[in-house]
């Protein structure tokens, strides 16, 4: 089970339980990003939609509005575009990026939001319902997203979604999550 930033693509849904969701809402969750420079191969979500109906979403990474407490601006070329589904068994409904969108996590990690924007009520969200902070917003005509001044007025939810971005090196090279330095 994983959600956030992970470095391989998750074979197993994240949460326990599915939520409902509403019209034109937008639902997002801070998440660290390792120190280094990375490029995202892949952004998703898992979710389940209500019986004879198809539900459509799309899922991007924000900056973090730290002093605010609340996503920022959309990180350049994150945006999954529409993803859609149509059956009631909970699935994982993802985005490779054609072109990977470079992000970067400073010295100690950096913060970043991945959020999601619903078109309409017919998708239910994977779910844990304790161990998370996500926050959500409505009024935002899908596809939009809220710009940075309009998720200052959110409201928060106690719990923790199945949303994850999948990140390597963009340098070539192995993902390295720590490193050491030994002087002497």
């Amino acid at each position: 089970m994983a959600n956030g930033f992970v470095t391989v693509s998750p074979a197993v849904r994240h949460g326990t339980g599915v939520a409902p969701i509403s019209t034109n809402w937008c639902l997002a969750q801070r998440f660290l990003l390792p120190e280094g420079s990375w490029e995202l191969n892949e952004i998703g979500i898992w979710v389940s939609a209500d019986a004879g109906y198809t539900g459509w979403v799309h899922v991007g990474v924000f900056t973090d509005d730290a002093a605010n407490l609340c996503p920022g601006v959309l990180v350049a070329g994150t945006d999954s575009g529409g993803l859609f589904h149509d059956t009631a068994t909970v699935v994982k409904i993802n985005y490779a990026y054609s072109v990977k969108p470079e992000i970067t996590g400073a010295v100690g990690g950096t913060y970043y939001w991945l959020a999601k924007g619903f078109k309409d009520p017919y998708l239910n969200i994977d779910y844990l319902a304790a161990g998370g902070t996500s926050l959500y917003k409505y009024g935002v005509v899908y596809p939009g997203w809220p710009t940075d001044t309009e998720w200052h007025t959110h409201s928060n939810l106690p719990s923790d979604y199945g949303t994850y971005a999948v990140y390597e090196s963009s340098t070539g090279g192995k993902v390295v999550i720590g490193s050491m330095l030994s002087i002497g």
